[in-house]
């Protein structure tokens, strides 16, 4: 069976979205399927990631840009400020909308050769939604669209009353003519059925994960100093500050901060704070390395900051902190994804971002007490077992056509 995968973000380019992407092709691969990768070509980025073993069954087709990533220079807070302001001057849904012409007649061209018999699309961003859909209805393939954030109440939406047009507009669009949607947390998920009851039954939810590999050896740690752990993205959706300012009174422990700082505030905070001693920033690695990491702290750290829609946030990395059996501090506002989860598996310690005195508590909580704090059923959050659920969808839809054509 051929399928299509339609990701902007995908290795070398860094981060969570590309991971999602590349694991999905991945276990469809090792299923059998005839996998086809279409991805973006040469752009601007603040991370990259030459780490992963791509399967050399699995096509990439790397297509062309005219959106802004692929002409600003720079890392960090400089490109995200400047892409964030060309986005609210100019485009209502993103700045990726220039990829769109290319990429349909790219797909377009490949899906009418090839003829595959299932395309998932995978966003942000969402404006990829677009093009795929059109190619779906001309072709009569089915489409799932995979939303790794909400299309229309995102905590990266650029408040406007056009882009609140643009947004809704496309999120019905999607609902209405992909054959499944996919969301990555259950609050998404919750919110599109209650918006769209008619079409609950397309509606699912396929959390991100962790690869097992990653955590089959264990690592003891001997270190003088305990290590808190932060890999992350430092932007406006996260509060660093918060812990900062908890863990300047810690001397026992060390600070290990892996990824990329897009405000441009940490350097600050930390020579404000007094902490240049006990703090390690290691810039973003590679995933081995950062599973390396990962394996060789004590506490592992998420942050949120407090704003509109962040809580349909879990954080990507969280599952990889599943998956390696170490306590969590989540510092972040109530009601997020990622409290839901660590609650439920008893995983860590939820504390608020104004909390102070409570996180300092915490953390030494987590550190006397590190097994009541181990997530309960790690295995529930393995990249093959998350796509398991969506191949049994896809299997269920196929089937379904199948009988829907022999009664013709």
């Amino acid at each position: 069976m051929k399928i299509f995968i339609i990701s902007y973000y995908f290795p070398p380019i860094g981060f969570s979205g590309s991971r999602r992407a590349y694991y999905m092709a991945k276990y469809f691969s090792n299923k059998n399927y005839d996998v086809t990768v279409f991805t973006v070509k040469n752009i601007k980025y603040s991370a990259f990631d030459r780490s992963y073993d791509l399967d050399m069954n699995i096509k990439i087709v790397k297509i062309p840009t005219l959106d802004p990533q692929r002409f600003i220079k720079g890392k960090g807070k400089r490109q995200m400020e400047k892409l964030r302001i060309i986005n609210s001057l100019i485009f209502p849904l993103d700045n990726k909308i220039l990829w769109l012409p290319y990429l349909k007649k790219v797909v377009g061209d490949y899906t009418r050769r090839m003829k595959p018999d299932l395309i998932v699309s995978s966003s942000p961003p969402p404006s990829i939604h677009i093009a795929i859909s059109d190619i779906s209805r001309k072709y009569n393939i089915p489409w799932i669209a995979d939303l790794r954030d909400s299309i229309s109440e995102n905590q990266l939406k650029t408040q406007s009353i056009l882009s609140d047009y643009a947004e809704n507009r496309l999120e019905k669009k999607i609902i209405h003519n992909a054959t499944i949607v996919s969301t990555v947390t259950k609050n998404i998920m919750n919110r599109l059925e209650e918006k769209y009851p008619l079409n609950r039954e397309k509606i699912i939810l396929v959390r991100n994960g962790y690869d097992k590999v990653d955590f089959q050896y264990p690592i003891n740690n001997l270190f003088k100093y305990k290590r808190i752990t932060y890999l992350s993205r430092i932007s406006h959706l996260t509060d660093i500050q918060a812990f900062l300012k908890a863990f300047r009174g810690l001397e026992e422990f060390e600070f290990y901060y892996a990824g990329v700082d897009e405000t441009g505030e940490l350097d600050g905070l930390i020579k404000k704070f007094k902490i240049e001693h006990r703090i390690s920033q290691l810039g973003y690695l590679e995933h081995s390395r950062a599973m390396e990491l990962i394996n060789a702290s004590d506490i592992l750290l998420i942050t949120l900051a407090e704003r509109s829609g962040i809580g349909d946030v879990s954080t990507a990395k969280i599952y990889e902190y599943f998956g390696a059996k170490k306590p969590i501090l989540l510092i972040a506002p109530h009601g997020t994804e990622a409290e839901y989860l660590i609650k439920k598996e008893h995983a860590g310690i939820c504390m608020r971002n104004s909390d102070t005195t409570g996180i300092k508590k915490a953390i030494f909580e987590l550190l006397n007490n590190p097994k009541k704090y181990i997530c309960k059923h790690p295995e529930k959050y393995q990249w093959e077992r998350n796509f398991k659920i969506l191949e049994e969808k896809i299997e269920l839809l196929l089937e379904r056509e199948r009988g829907e054509t022999s009664h013709e």
